[in-house]
């Protein structure tokens, strides 16, 4: 269902996948959607459609490539100020590049380049990108270990921000939200103390440029940086 839930919806879902040899896999899913009834910020019957294609290029077991593309095309209520409401065409695209690679035993490397775009009626197109620099250490046997994202996004609102998965804390996980413009960086590190007892560690940052403030209201912060702390501890039995 494209909605969070499968009523007021009609619609048709298909994908293919295809994998000629071991190195090369592609995928492709659409999804056609109807509204028949009113909904949130749609004021009459809507429809849209959604398009996912992926390549992933695996020459060997330490390197991979992926390129992926997607659009998607719904309707929404005009942000104009008209007397009487009509439904505006949102159209949403998304360009991924993605590279993976070991260095060796201990430490691989990941590097992500991500572009959004955003029309909404007449209004002018936003453009958004995000880049960032994943690093892991994880050697066999050792008592540490840990890995590391720098990032930076430039998105020009909300209606264009991106998200990316997060390493998180153990049983933890997050797709953190790119909006706005800045820098973001995390390093989580876990620690064997004894058989039994392990310690994990996570401190992540946001650095947003051209702002006073981060968030609102009760959550408001003063400054442009917003940051967290979690430390997790285990005991097996």
């Amino acid at each position: 269902a494209e909605a969070s839930e499968a009523i007021n919806e009609k619609g048709l879902y298909a994908g293919l996948n295809i994998t000629p040899n071991k190195k090369w896999a592609f995928s492709i899913y659409g999804d056609y959607f109807q509204f028949p009834w009113l909904k949130y910020r749609v004021d009459a019957p809507s429809k849209g459609y959604e398009i996912l294609s992926q390549a992933v290029y695996t020459p060997s077991k330490t390197f991979k490539f992926s390129a992926r593309f997607k659009t998607e095309n719904k309707q929404q209520n005009t942000d104009l100020d008209v007397p009487i409401n009509f439904l505006d065409n949102v159209k949403k695209e998304g360009y991924r590049m993605e590279v993976s690679w070991q260095l060796n035993k201990k430490w691989s490397f990941q590097n992500r380049v991500e572009v959004s775009q955003y029309k909404k009626g007449e209004a002018n197109r936003e453009f958004g990108y995000l880049i960032y620099q994943d690093v892991d250490y994880s050697p066999m046997f050792s008592k540490i270990t840990g890995n590391l994202r720098i990032a930076y996004f430039n998105t020009p609102s909300y209606n264009s921000r991106i998200y990316a998965y997060e390493d998180d804390v153990l049983y933890s996980f997050a797709f953190g939200m790119y909006s706005g413009k800045g820098f973001r960086t995390y390093l989580n590190l876990k620690y064997n103390l004894a058989k039994k007892l392990n310690i994990w560690a996570r401190y992540a940052m946001f650095v947003y440029k051209d702002i006073e403030t981060v968030g609102s209201y009760l959550d408001e912060i003063q400054g442009n940086k917003k940051s967290e702390v979690k430390i997790q501890l285990r005991y097996q039995f």
